[in-house]
């Protein structure tokens, strides 16, 4: 059954590639005119902020704790909602052109080692596929078990 809810969605993108397009280009810039929007907000609260900063010290002789709590105040919901948002868009494109990316790599080189066209290849640094301690033999113990017998050096295929 996935299959077939797979084959019928690539057929629907595939008959409707223009309309995705389009619309991926108007989602794209109404999410730049977004930004823009939230940006321009933010940046003219935060000059009404320093105005009205300034005009207060000019005014009066502010001490440090009250500079401290003219100044201080939480984070704005639209410095929020840019942040978070365009880090989100960002963070999924990567993934998925990423997971994109490696799942066909993947099974491409599978398909090619099905096809007998990619051979496995084997560990480049041999060494590092030793183990790290060797088991020495006990003292004054066999080194080979009796009735093995003697590796001559001749194998038999």
């Amino acid at each position: 059954m996935p299959s077939n809810t797979f084959f019928a969605t690539k057929e629907l993108f595939e008959r409707h590639k223009v309309v995705f397009t389009v619309c991926t280009s108007v989602a794209s810039v109404a999410t730049a005119w977004a930004g823009y929007t939230l940006r321009y907000i933010h940046e003219s609260r935060v000059d009404r902020r320093l105005e009205s900063i300034e005009k207060t010290m000019k005014n009066k002789s502010v001490e440090a704790h009250e500079v401290r709590n003219l100044i201080s105040e939480s984070v704005s919901l639209p410095a929020c909602v840019a942040t978070a948002g365009t880090s989100f868009i960002i963070g999924y494109v990567f993934g998925w052109r990423g997971g994109a990316w490696f799942t066909n790599r993947r099974v491409m080189k599978e398909q090619m080692k099905l096809l007998g066209l990619i051979k496995p290849r084997r560990w480049p640094l041999r060494f590092l596929r030793r183990p790290l301690i060797k088991t020495k033999p006990a003292e004054g113990g066999m080194k080979t078990c009796p009735g093995t017998p003697k590796d001559d050096g001749n194998k038999v295929v």
